[in-house]
């Protein structure tokens, strides 16, 4: 009975969240998007990599989670590309991400306790419920995608008192930026640089011409 009720005032607690995350996203809606923070490429603690890091070809694909246009890539494009050029160990695909919205502030926070092997599993899972009618249940399912790792309830209870309480301080940094930058739609293959907007096609044909 005490476990029943400690879980249930915990999923009272996430959608509490998701429904302040959904004011401050159309808070955030007011400004302007034209600059912010820019992913660091080596650091590891905040990237999803797919395949061996030292495979012939290593892609890294810049996004925010908050980009619709990035969500739609991730689910239906990037799946391609992993099962013809990752799976079979010719390319490494690095997820950057750049915060531009809360959402990315939150998997950031997620992402940095978790291991490298773990990083790539959770994202799969966070990908599988995302969709541009859920972005008002972040929480909820970067929580359920962290209990699909087997990740203790110890460890989630931790996560919940705080991350979210470190993330509700880089929440507010955010909000006192004066300017919001673009989500980034931007890709490196080897040493050159496309727009992942464009046709998945002409994206196929860089990566085949590079290996």
């Amino acid at each position: 009975m005490l476990l029943y009720t400690k879980s249930q005032k915990f999923h009272y607690q996430l959608a509490t969240l998701g429904k302040l995350l959904t004011v401050l996203v159309l808070f955030l809606a007011a400004f302007e998007p034209i600059s912010a923070y820019s992913c660091e490429k080596h650091e590891s603690t905040n990237q999803i990599t797919f395949g061996n890091p030292e495979a012939k070809l290593a892609v890294t694909q810049h996004f925010s989670l908050g980009s619709t246009e990035f969500v739609r890539f991730a689910k239906e494009e990037f799946p391609v590309f992993k099962a013809n050029f990752i799976d079979t160990g010719l390319v490494s695909w690095t997820f950057c991400p750049h915060v531009t919205d809360l959402a990315t502030i939150q998997l950031v926070s997620c992402l940095e306790t978790l291991s490298f092997s773990q990083k790539p599993l959770f994202f799969d899972r966070v990908l599988l419920e995302l969709s541009p009618r859920t972005f008002g249940e972040i929480p909820q399912i970067l929580i359920r995608s962290l209990e699909d790792l087997s990740i203790s309830e110890k460890k989630i209870e931790l996560l919940q008192l705080l991350n979210l309480g470190e993330f509700f301080n880089r929440s507010a940094e955010f909000l006192n930026q004066k300017v919001f930058a673009k989500p980034p739609s931007y890709i490196e293959i080897g040493e050159r640089i496309f727009n992942y907007l464009i046709y998945p096609a002409a994206i196929r044909y860089q990566i085949e011409q590079q290996l």
